[in-house]
């Protein structure tokens, strides 16, 4: 199986200890142990508030994963977020044979059960969505023919979580995310240092904000197919006379 990272993972952001340094220097300590873990601990922090928004620079795709014969999952290797899309690969010449619906998990239970009947896979699932975990196939990959598992892979798309920066060194991130995680780090840190209402705290939020504004305002000024800092959704194509009425600009994000 092939974990095949974003368009943009070489822009890699700096190490671990480089973003500590750059929270916990806003503070003027240096090589103090506790000030350095708060910093790593706000870090973590901007990355979770980070990770409300749905990047397109953290859509994922693995491919060549390998089906089991009467197996109901298959394993991930990410922090899957939001599903995209999965479909069944023939092996011998990369055509794509099947594409798999998706069901939320409780549907898929409801619906399903536990899957018992073989089959080419139709439907899938993502099961324990918030750490590395497993996709559920119904029908089962069937044990006859016996060579359904190896003729056959699976391939899926989905939006990642971004990890912690403790989890992940260096992040597979843009370069220009890591402004903000750094911005978003040090109004933590000063909120547990200085108090929330403090000016310097309420300056850097205006400044983490602004920079959300800003990376989304990237895309939106060049409206092409490789979007990184849009919010995930779809694109509404080109239309250059809507219908009368409708309200729409001629293309539509959101």
């Amino acid at each position: 199986m092939s974990l095949i990272k974003s368009a943009w993972s070489h822009f890699i952001s700096s190490s671990k200890a480089d973003l500590v340094a750059q929270v916990a220097s806003l503070y003027g300590v240096q090589d103090d142990t506790e000030m350095e873990a708060l910093a790593l601990t706000s870090l973590n922090g901007a990355v979770d508030d980070a990770n409300m928004h749905l990047w397109e620079f953290n859509k994922q795709e693995e491919s060549g994963i390998v089906m089991t014969a009467g197996q109901a999952h298959v394993e991930i290797t990410d922090n899957v977020y939001r599903e995209v899309l999965a479909f069944i690969v023939k092996a011998s010449d990369s055509t794509v044979q099947q594409h798999l619906t998706f069901l939320p998990w409780v549907d898929f239970q409801r619906q399903w059960g536990v899957p018992t009947s073989e089959g080419t896979p139709l439907w899938y699932s993502y099961f324990n969505l918030h750490r590395t975990g497993q996709i559920h196939l119904a029908p089962t990959p069937p044990a006859s023919p016996s060579t359904f598992a190896t003729d056959y892979t699976l391939t899926v798309q989905y939006y990642r979580r971004m990890p912690h920066v403790s989890d992940e060194d260096p992040l597979y991130v843009p370069r220009e995310v890591e402004q903000l995680l750094v911005y978003g780090g040090q109004k933590r840190m000063g909120m547990q240092l200085q108090g929330p209402s403090h000016p310097d705290v309420m300056a850097l939020a205006a400044l983490e904000s602004k920079f959300y504004d800003d990376l989304r305002g990237v895309d939106k000024r060049s409206p092409d197919e490789n979007l990184r800092f849009k919010l995930a959704g779809r694109r509404w194509p080109y239309n250059p006379m809507p219908a009368a009425g409708n309200g729409l600009p001629y293309w539509w994000i959101f």
